[in-house]
Protein backbone atom coordinates (compact mmCIF):
# COMPACT_ATOMS: atom_id res chain seq x y z
CA UNK A 1 0.00 0.00 0.00
CA UNK A 2 0.99 3.64 -0.57
CA UNK A 3 0.05 7.04 0.40
CA UNK A 4 -1.87 7.33 -2.94
CA UNK A 5 -3.28 3.64 -2.46
CA UNK A 6 -4.42 4.59 1.06
CA UNK A 7 -6.53 8.26 0.18
CA UNK A 8 -8.05 6.18 -2.68
CA UNK A 9 -9.35 3.26 -0.21
CA UNK A 10 -10.23 5.99 2.16
CA UNK A 11 -11.92 7.80 -0.67
CA UNK A 12 -13.82 4.86 -2.11
CA UNK A 13 -13.47 1.34 -1.45
CA UNK A 14 -15.03 0.37 -4.54
CA UNK A 15 -12.42 2.69 -6.62
CA UNK A 16 -9.78 1.15 -4.70
CA UNK A 17 -11.02 -2.17 -6.07
CA UNK A 18 -10.75 -1.26 -9.68
CA UNK A 19 -7.07 0.38 -9.71
CA UNK A 20 -5.08 -1.35 -7.07
CA UNK A 21 -6.96 -4.80 -6.99
CA UNK A 22 -8.36 -5.51 -10.22
CA UNK A 23 -5.45 -3.29 -11.86
CA UNK A 24 -7.11 -1.48 -14.09
CA UNK A 25 -6.61 1.77 -16.17
CA UNK A 26 -8.94 3.75 -18.09
CA UNK A 27 -7.67 3.84 -21.92
CA UNK A 28 -7.77 7.53 -22.37
CA UNK A 29 -6.08 8.83 -19.82
CA UNK A 30 -5.20 12.56 -19.03
CA UNK A 31 -1.43 14.07 -19.51
CA UNK A 32 0.75 10.97 -19.45
CA UNK A 33 3.13 12.94 -17.13
CA UNK A 34 2.85 16.09 -14.99
CA UNK A 35 4.35 19.36 -14.90
CA UNK A 36 4.52 18.19 -11.20
CA UNK A 37 6.31 14.82 -11.57
CA UNK A 38 9.08 16.73 -14.07
CA UNK A 39 9.64 19.52 -11.20
CA UNK A 40 10.51 17.21 -8.59
CA UNK A 41 12.44 15.43 -10.71
CA UNK A 42 14.63 18.88 -11.03
CA UNK A 43 14.40 19.62 -7.24
CA UNK A 44 15.72 16.25 -6.36
CA UNK A 45 19.24 16.89 -8.27
CA UNK A 46 18.88 20.60 -6.84
CA UNK A 47 18.95 18.91 -3.09
CA UNK A 48 21.13 16.27 -3.77
CA UNK A 49 23.52 18.81 -4.40
CA UNK A 50 23.62 18.84 -8.13
CA UNK A 51 23.93 22.13 -10.13
CA UNK A 52 20.49 23.84 -12.00
CA UNK A 53 21.97 22.37 -15.49
CA UNK A 54 21.71 18.82 -14.47
CA UNK A 55 18.34 19.61 -12.71
CA UNK A 56 16.77 21.18 -15.76
CA UNK A 57 18.12 18.26 -17.79
CA UNK A 58 16.19 15.77 -15.49
CA UNK A 59 13.03 17.86 -16.04
CA UNK A 60 13.73 17.64 -19.89
CA UNK A 61 14.20 13.70 -19.36
CA UNK A 62 11.35 13.44 -17.74
CA UNK A 63 9.52 13.72 -20.95
CA UNK A 64 9.83 11.48 -24.43
CA UNK A 65 9.56 13.41 -27.55
CA UNK A 66 5.87 12.19 -28.02
CA UNK A 67 4.72 13.58 -24.35
CA UNK A 68 6.52 17.17 -25.15
CA UNK A 69 4.83 17.66 -28.43
CA UNK A 70 1.70 16.44 -26.39
CA UNK A 71 2.19 18.67 -23.29
CA UNK A 72 3.62 21.57 -25.89
CA UNK A 73 4.98 24.27 -23.23
CA UNK A 74 4.93 22.21 -20.39
CA UNK A 75 8.28 20.83 -20.17
CA UNK A 76 9.57 24.20 -20.62
CA UNK A 77 7.47 26.29 -18.29
CA UNK A 78 8.61 23.25 -15.91
CA UNK A 79 12.22 24.20 -15.99
CA UNK A 80 10.75 28.16 -16.42
CA UNK A 81 9.37 27.46 -12.83
CA UNK A 82 12.24 25.79 -11.42
CA UNK A 83 15.33 28.53 -12.09
CA UNK A 84 12.63 30.85 -10.67
CA UNK A 85 12.36 28.74 -7.45
CA UNK A 86 15.61 28.35 -7.58
CA UNK A 87 16.50 32.04 -7.34
CA UNK A 88 13.77 33.17 -5.15
CA UNK A 89 13.43 30.27 -2.40
CA UNK A 90 16.24 30.41 0.07
CA UNK A 91 15.81 26.84 0.44
CA UNK A 92 19.83 25.94 1.02
CA UNK A 93 19.30 27.76 4.70
CA UNK A 94 16.59 24.46 5.31
CA UNK A 95 19.84 22.09 5.99
CA UNK A 96 18.40 19.59 3.69
CA UNK A 97 19.43 16.09 4.25
CA UNK A 98 19.23 13.62 1.33
CA UNK A 99 15.93 13.95 -0.99
CA UNK A 100 13.68 11.57 -1.73
CA UNK A 101 13.91 9.12 0.66
CA UNK A 102 12.74 5.77 0.04
CA UNK A 103 10.76 3.74 2.83
CA UNK A 104 9.05 0.71 2.95
CA UNK A 105 7.73 -0.05 6.11
CA UNK A 106 6.08 -3.36 7.40
CA UNK A 107 2.32 -3.17 8.23
CA UNK A 108 2.31 -6.88 9.19
CA UNK A 109 0.03 -9.75 7.24
CA UNK A 110 1.58 -9.49 4.10
CA UNK A 111 0.86 -5.31 3.68
CA UNK A 112 3.75 -2.68 3.30
CA UNK A 113 3.29 0.66 3.42
CA UNK A 114 6.02 1.99 0.65
CA UNK A 115 6.37 5.31 -0.40
CA UNK A 116 8.82 8.51 -0.38
CA UNK A 117 9.93 11.45 1.89
CA UNK A 118 10.72 14.63 -0.18
CA UNK A 119 13.36 15.41 2.03
CA UNK A 120 14.46 16.06 5.94
CA UNK A 121 15.31 19.33 6.66
CA UNK A 122 17.20 20.44 9.97
CA UNK A 123 15.88 24.09 10.43
CA UNK A 124 13.90 22.74 13.39
CA UNK A 125 15.33 21.42 16.50
CA UNK A 126 13.63 17.94 16.17
CA UNK A 127 13.77 18.66 12.01
CA UNK A 128 11.01 18.61 9.77
CA UNK A 129 9.79 16.38 7.06
CA UNK A 130 9.24 18.73 3.58
CA UNK A 131 6.43 17.62 1.32
CA UNK A 132 6.54 19.70 -2.28
CA UNK A 133 3.39 20.77 -4.09
CA UNK A 134 2.62 22.59 -7.13
CA UNK A 135 -0.18 24.23 -7.39
CA UNK A 136 -2.40 26.19 -10.06
CA UNK A 137 -2.96 28.54 -6.98
CA UNK A 138 -2.99 28.80 -3.20
CA UNK A 139 -5.26 30.15 -0.60
CA UNK A 140 -6.29 30.41 2.90
CA UNK A 141 -8.60 27.40 2.80
CA UNK A 142 -5.38 24.86 1.28
CA UNK A 143 -3.45 25.72 3.92
CA UNK A 144 -5.93 24.63 6.34
CA UNK A 145 -6.74 22.02 4.38
CA UNK A 146 -2.99 20.38 5.16
CA UNK A 147 -3.84 20.21 8.81
CA UNK A 148 -6.53 17.53 8.04
CA UNK A 149 -4.01 16.13 5.48
CA UNK A 150 -3.87 12.45 5.48
CA UNK A 151 -0.33 12.70 4.27
CA UNK A 152 1.42 14.44 7.05
CA UNK A 153 -0.18 11.78 9.28
CA UNK A 154 0.91 8.77 7.07
CA UNK A 155 4.30 10.33 6.44
CA UNK A 156 5.03 11.61 10.21
CA UNK A 157 4.13 7.96 10.68
CA UNK A 158 6.78 6.43 8.44
CA UNK A 159 9.71 8.81 9.69
CA UNK A 160 8.76 7.72 13.07
CA UNK A 161 8.99 3.72 12.22
CA UNK A 162 12.00 4.91 10.53
CA UNK A 163 13.99 6.54 13.26
CA UNK A 164 13.71 10.02 12.09
CA UNK A 165 13.00 12.67 14.86
CA UNK A 166 10.93 15.10 13.29
CA UNK A 167 8.01 17.59 14.68
CA UNK A 168 5.97 17.97 11.65
CA UNK A 169 6.00 18.77 7.46
CA UNK A 170 7.10 21.91 6.27
CA UNK A 171 4.87 21.93 3.08
CA UNK A 172 6.62 24.17 0.08
CA UNK A 173 4.17 25.62 -1.74
CA UNK A 174 4.86 26.25 -5.22
CA UNK A 175 2.10 28.18 -7.46
CA UNK A 176 1.98 27.73 -11.10
CA UNK A 177 1.47 30.78 -13.07
CA UNK A 178 -1.40 31.75 -13.99
CA UNK A 179 -1.00 33.59 -17.38
CA UNK A 180 -1.24 31.12 -20.51
CA UNK A 181 0.54 31.29 -24.14
CA UNK A 182 -1.61 34.30 -26.34
CA UNK A 183 -3.36 32.60 -29.10
CA UNK A 184 -3.53 34.97 -32.58
CA UNK A 185 -6.91 36.21 -32.81
CA UNK A 186 -9.41 34.62 -34.98
CA UNK A 187 -9.31 36.43 -38.82
CA UNK A 188 -13.00 36.85 -38.32
CA UNK A 189 -12.95 38.61 -34.90
CA UNK A 190 -10.19 40.93 -35.78
CA UNK A 191 -10.60 44.82 -35.99
CA UNK A 192 -8.04 47.62 -37.24
CA UNK A 193 -7.53 51.07 -36.18
CA UNK A 194 -7.37 53.68 -39.05
CA UNK A 195 -3.68 53.12 -39.55
CA UNK A 196 -4.33 49.49 -40.01
CA UNK A 197 -2.38 48.17 -36.59
CA UNK A 198 -4.74 45.71 -34.82
CA UNK A 199 -6.12 46.85 -30.86
CA UNK A 200 -4.09 46.38 -28.42
CA UNK A 201 -5.81 43.26 -27.02
CA UNK A 202 -5.59 41.76 -30.57
CA UNK A 203 -3.01 39.83 -32.17
CA UNK A 204 -1.95 38.29 -35.86
CA UNK A 205 0.03 35.45 -34.45
CA UNK A 206 0.61 33.14 -31.37
CA UNK A 207 2.76 34.23 -29.11
CA UNK A 208 6.00 32.32 -29.09
CA UNK A 209 7.92 29.89 -26.28
CA UNK A 210 10.12 32.19 -25.53
CA UNK A 211 8.16 35.25 -25.35
CA UNK A 212 5.75 33.23 -23.17
CA UNK A 213 8.72 32.16 -20.61
CA UNK A 214 9.66 35.94 -20.68
CA UNK A 215 6.17 36.89 -19.44
CA UNK A 216 6.48 33.96 -16.61
CA UNK A 217 9.69 34.97 -15.56
CA UNK A 218 7.90 38.60 -15.01
CA UNK A 219 5.21 36.88 -13.40
CA UNK A 220 6.93 35.14 -10.80
CA UNK A 221 9.47 38.56 -10.27
CA UNK A 222 5.90 40.87 -9.57
CA UNK A 223 6.46 42.11 -5.54
CA UNK A 224 2.82 41.87 -5.17
CA UNK A 225 3.05 38.76 -5.74
CA UNK A 226 4.01 35.36 -3.77
CA UNK A 227 4.22 32.59 -5.22
CA UNK A 228 6.27 30.29 -3.04
CA UNK A 229 4.98 29.79 0.42
CA UNK A 230 6.48 27.54 3.00
CA UNK A 231 3.29 25.85 5.59
CA UNK A 232 4.08 24.22 9.07
CA UNK A 233 2.04 21.82 10.54
CA UNK A 234 3.58 20.30 13.93
CA UNK A 235 2.61 17.57 15.66
CA UNK A 236 3.00 17.17 19.30
CA UNK A 237 3.91 13.51 21.17
CA UNK A 238 0.36 12.66 21.96
CA UNK A 239 -0.83 13.34 18.30
CA UNK A 240 2.24 11.49 16.83
CA UNK A 241 1.18 8.18 19.20
CA UNK A 242 -2.66 9.09 18.00
CA UNK A 243 -1.82 9.10 14.00
CA UNK A 244 0.44 5.53 14.63
CA UNK A 245 -2.49 4.18 15.73
CA UNK A 246 -4.66 5.84 13.40
CA UNK A 247 -2.34 4.24 10.54
CA UNK A 248 -2.35 1.02 12.05
CA UNK A 249 -6.08 0.91 11.72
CA UNK A 250 -6.44 2.05 8.12
CA UNK A 251 -3.97 -0.90 7.10
CA UNK A 252 -6.48 -3.52 9.33
CA UNK A 253 -9.67 -2.04 6.97
CA UNK A 254 -7.56 -2.53 4.04
CA UNK A 255 -6.65 -6.14 4.82
CA UNK A 256 -10.37 -6.97 6.08
CA UNK A 257 -11.26 -5.50 2.82
CA UNK A 258 -9.26 -8.32 0.89
CA UNK A 259 -10.16 -10.63 3.40
CA UNK A 260 -14.30 -9.93 3.03
CA UNK A 261 -14.17 -9.04 -0.10
CA UNK A 262 -16.05 -5.49 1.29
CA UNK A 263 -15.00 -3.28 -2.28
CA UNK A 264 -18.61 -0.97 -1.82
CA UNK A 265 -18.58 2.59 -3.21
CA UNK A 266 -18.79 5.94 -1.57
CA UNK A 267 -21.96 7.72 -3.07
CA UNK A 268 -21.16 10.91 -0.96
CA UNK A 269 -17.50 11.15 -2.71
CA UNK A 270 -18.97 10.46 -6.14
CA UNK A 271 -21.51 13.17 -5.59
CA UNK A 272 -18.98 15.16 -4.94
CA UNK A 273 -16.01 15.22 -7.41
CA UNK A 274 -15.85 12.83 -10.95
CA UNK A 275 -14.27 9.81 -10.89
CA UNK A 276 -12.39 7.99 -13.96
CA UNK A 277 -14.41 4.60 -13.10
CA UNK A 278 -17.94 6.08 -12.80
CA UNK A 279 -19.15 4.48 -16.03
CA UNK A 280 -17.59 0.99 -14.74
CA UNK A 281 -19.27 1.57 -11.48
CA UNK A 282 -22.62 2.47 -12.30
CA UNK A 283 -22.89 0.01 -14.98
CA UNK A 284 -20.03 -2.61 -15.45
CA UNK A 285 -21.57 -4.33 -18.25
CA UNK A 286 -18.84 -5.58 -21.32
CA UNK A 287 -19.18 -2.52 -23.13
CA UNK A 288 -17.99 -0.08 -19.72
CA UNK A 289 -14.60 -2.55 -19.10
CA UNK A 290 -14.14 -2.02 -22.82
CA UNK A 291 -12.88 1.34 -22.29
CA UNK A 292 -10.69 0.15 -19.93
CA UNK A 293 -6.94 -1.91 -19.89
CA UNK A 294 -4.99 -3.92 -17.38
CA UNK A 295 -2.36 -1.81 -16.43
CA UNK A 296 -0.71 -4.41 -13.90
CA UNK A 297 -1.15 -8.08 -12.60
CA UNK A 298 -3.92 -8.42 -9.94
CA UNK A 299 -1.44 -8.98 -6.96
CA UNK A 300 -3.10 -11.50 -4.45
CA UNK A 301 -3.10 -10.43 -0.85
CA UNK A 302 -1.17 -13.36 1.39
CA UNK A 303 -4.42 -15.09 3.33
CA UNK A 304 -4.65 -13.43 6.65
CA UNK A 305 -3.47 -15.35 9.45
CA UNK A 306 -3.95 -15.78 13.17
CA UNK A 307 -1.87 -12.86 15.03
CA UNK A 308 2.10 -13.73 15.19
CA UNK A 309 4.63 -12.15 15.72
CA UNK A 310 7.38 -11.39 13.03
CA UNK A 311 10.83 -9.80 12.23
CA UNK A 312 10.74 -6.92 10.36
CA UNK A 313 13.95 -6.12 7.68
CA UNK A 314 14.24 -3.71 9.56
CA UNK A 315 14.77 -4.81 13.01
CA UNK A 316 11.46 -4.06 14.43
CA UNK A 317 9.09 -6.44 16.36
CA UNK A 318 6.13 -6.09 15.04
CA UNK A 319 2.43 -7.70 14.93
Amino acid sequence: ISMSSIKCFLTCRRKYCLRYVEGLEPLRKARPLSMGGAFHKGLEILWNGGDMTAAREAVAASYTPDQRIEAGFDPDLAETILCEYDARVHWKAWGIQKAERKFRINMGYGLWLNGYIDAVASCDSRGLLIETKLLSSIDDGYLNHLLWDDQAAIYLYAARRLGIEVSGIMYNIVQKPTIKPLRATPEGDRKFKKDGTLYANQRDRDETMAEYLERVKAWYADPERVPFVQHTVYRNEAQLKELEARVGMIAADIKAAYKDDSWYPNGGACAVMSCEYESLCLENTPEARAMFQIDKPKEEVPAIRPRQRIETKENESAY
